[in-house]
């Protein structure tokens, strides 16, 4: 990791969804709400880190200020994200004003020639080298200071980050965000259905854990249904490497000081009760 100069002076600010949204209250969602096609008006990007070639989904100019968006396991960005980003006041107040850079984990290959083999071989070793890509993207297009928006793993990607370089985050806006790390039971459990994903096929049992990972007990049965026909769709071998990192993360050390004082200062806004619709209001 780079050594970081001193933070800037600054706030944190605590609070959760519902309190920001006064104007525009949260609901829920519908299944005409859900919308898995292509972002509109963006512009695929390729970019090479050090081990790996990633795509990218730029929405906007590439210029300042910044939001970068890291979906959660078993997602792509549109899957992710696209409800909410095509919303037209998120377009009036977000897209207007920023540009969204959202990393594509599904897209992962090797910088050799990309088929099945090679992505079958690919292993992220740990939610840590996440946070190497994050900053390898940041500095390929010379980007001082971002917003994370994160789902899921996303959200505890973008912790890790600020982290370990809190100068360059501005705020972070987290959906769903855990610390732990996983338990020796449930290790075991997801890694062996993680190794038949590699070898053939998206066994019902990885589908219901994805299904229970992003919505646990829910009622909204339609919308449940579609995000399961989409995750059908995608080739699991594409999946493995980002729940590989999942399940080899370490839990996150975060303690809140006696004096008042933090370590890690920017804006924050994080919600650790929504299903994946929160973010289609």
């Amino acid at each position: 990791m780079k050594t970081r100069h001193p933070q800037d002076k600054s706030f944190i600010i605590r609070m959760s969804l519902n309190q920001i949204h006064e104007s525009v209250p949260l609901r829920v969602l519908s299944p005409e709400d859900v919308k898995f096609t292509s972002f509109n008006n963006v512009v695929k990007r390729d970019v090479s880190t050090k081990n790996f070639t990633i795509n990218l989904w730029v929405m906007g100019e590439l210029k300042p200020p910044y939001m970068l968006t890291l979906h959660d396991i078993g997602m792509n960005p549109s899957m992710c994200f696209n409800s909410f980003f095509s919303r037209k006041y998120v377009h009036d107040v977000i897209l207007e004003s920023m540009c969204v850079i959202h990393i594509d984990l599904l897209s992962i290959h090797t910088n050799k020639l990309f088929h099945n083999d090679s992505a079958a071989s690919i292993e992220l070793s740990s939610m840590n080298e996440i946070t190497d890509i994050i900053e390898e993207i940041i500095t390929h297009f010379n980007i001082n200071k971002f917003t994370g928006f994160g789902v899921g793993v996303g959200a505890n990607a973008f912790i890790r980050y600020a982290k370990f370089f809190p100068r360059n985050v501005s705020g972070l806006i987290l959906i769903n965000p855990f610390m732990t790390a996983f338990n020796i039971f449930g290790y075991t459990y997801v890694k062996a259905l993680n190794g038949v994903n590699r070898r053939s096929h998206l066994n019902t049992y990885m589908r219901n854990y994805l299904l229970d990972h992003w919505f646990g007990d829910t009622e909204m049965n339609d919308i449940y249904n579609k995000y399961e026909s989409q995750l059908l769709k995608f080739n699991p071998i594409h999946i493995a490497p980002y729940i590989d990192a999942y399940l080899n993360r370490e839990a996150i050390s975060l303690v809140r000081n006696e004096d008042g004082n933090a370590t890690l200062k920017f804006f924050l806004i994080y919600n650790y009760s929504a299903t994946l619709g929160i973010i289609t209001t």
